[in-house]
Formats: C-alpha cells, sequence, structure tokens
C-alpha cells in the first residue's frame, strides 16, 4: 500500500544514489512522448515491476520536465533520473532521450480532458 500525497511531495520519498539530468540533443518543441517506453525505462531503474515478484525501488524514477507542445533547447533537461548507480543512470538517460520526438514547428498541445462520458 502507498500514500497517493508522495506524488506531490516526493521528499516523502528515499532518496536515490544518482540524479542525472537528461538533456535535449536538439532545440525545437516536443512533438511525441513514447509514454509505455518512459514507463519501461522507469521498470528498469527499478521503480516498476516485470513480474509480480519484482520488488519496487521507491528511490528510483523519472520526473519528466517536458510535455508535447513544449519548446526545447538544445542541452535543456527533458527529465531527471533518479537511479542507484551511475550505470544505471546513463543508460536510462539513454533510453528516456529516444521516447523523445523534437520537431522544428510548434505543436498544439494536447487537451487536458478530452471528453466527458456520461
Amino acid at each position: 500500500d502507498g500514500d497517493g500525497n508522495d506524488v506531490y511531495d516526493t521528499s516523502r520519498l528515499p532518496d536515490a544514489k544518482v540524479k542525472l539530468e537528461v538533456p535535449s540533443e536538439v532545440s525545437g518543441y516536443i512533438g511525441r512522448i513514447l509514454a509505455e517506453h518512459v514507463g519501461l525505462v522507469s521498470m528498469h531503474l527499478g521503480g516498476g515491476r516485470a513480474t509480480k515478484e519484482s520488488v519496487i525501488d521507491l528511490s528510483v524514477g523519472i520526473i519528466l520536465k517536458k510535455k508535447v507542445g513544449d519548446a526545447v533547447k538544445a542541452g535543456e533537461s527533458l527529465g531527471t533520473i533518479h537511479a542507484q548507480s551511475i550505470e544505471a543512470a546513463k543508460k536510462a538517460a539513454e533510453m528516456l532521450n529516444a521516447c523523445y520526438t523534437v520537431v522544428p514547428e510548434p505543436v498544439e498541445k494536447p487537451a487536458f480532458i478530452k471528453g466527458i462520458v456520461r
């Protein structure tokens, strides 16, 4: 069981040994983020279950800093990797960068509410 407030106050979670910023390789606009792949990056860090017997490490994961439609400059952080080792952090950073598609022209931000079902 977890406490949902941890999502809003990450200081309540254990601290990872390594924190690594993931810089954008190019300037432009965030055109797409492969959300499922971002989840897999977190799982490989230990922040998710590969099997029901897997133990979750609450200190690891990813804090995304850029969303679809956001402008980004080369070198600006797309997110922060929280990992147990620099090797794991570097591999996760490489994987996270591949989750982002940066395009040259502005893109419309997706609607926060897609629709209402009644």
